[in-house]
């Protein structure tokens, strides 16, 4: 049911060459549905969106021709994250996605991390895209998860991390 959070454990990646570092296709109780990260983008891994390659390529400051590159840093950093079982959080909210199968917004957490989290840490995305409206399962609040990602956001960028390093000017 839209608006109601779900919590969705014993999650499985299907593997399927759409997948992305911010958006991937979850087995759980034997149906299939197609998931995105709430607050994070991951570069392009292909050049069919131009714009978004050109507005990531400028958040970043690394060349267009990078973009797919780092995109499929995060795709495989995204893929070894998931392996074995995961949890989604999910509200069910359309995240609007260009194939055929409807995508939903959601969290996806391994024991106590989140992937958002780790990815921004790695340095492999950028803060980006659809908040939560509301405190999810566990009683994390969107504000404290937000500042929790833009502290790490800076720190990948001070130290360099992941796509950072490839960057021509500081933010």
């Amino acid at each position: 049911v839209e608006g109601t959070w779900e919590v969705l454990e014993g999650c499985r990646l299907v593997s399927v060459p759409y997948n992305d570092g911010d958006s991937f296709l979850v087995k759980h109780d034997n149906k299939e549905y197609l998931f995105r990260l709430y607050y994070v983008d991951a570069p392009e891994v292909t050049e069919t969106y131009i714009d978004r390659v050109r507005d990531q390529a400028r958040y970043f400051s690394i060349a267009e021709e990078q973009v797919t590159q780092t995109g499929e840093l995060a795709a495989s950093f995204t893929q070894k994250f998931l392996r074995g079982e995961f949890t989604v959080i999910t509200q069910w909210e359309d995240a609007r996605g260009s194939g055929l199968s409807k995508r939903y917004y959601a969290l996806v957490q391994k024991r106590d991390q989140f992937l958002s989290i780790e990815l921004i840490r790695a340095g492999l995305v950028r803060l980006y895209g659809m908040p939560t409206k509301d405190s999810w399962p566990g009683g994390v609040t969107p504000r404290s998860f937000l500042s929790r990602l833009k502290n790490n956001e800076r720190e990948a960028q001070r130290e360099e991390d992941g796509i950072w390093a490839l960057a021509t000017g500081s933010m």
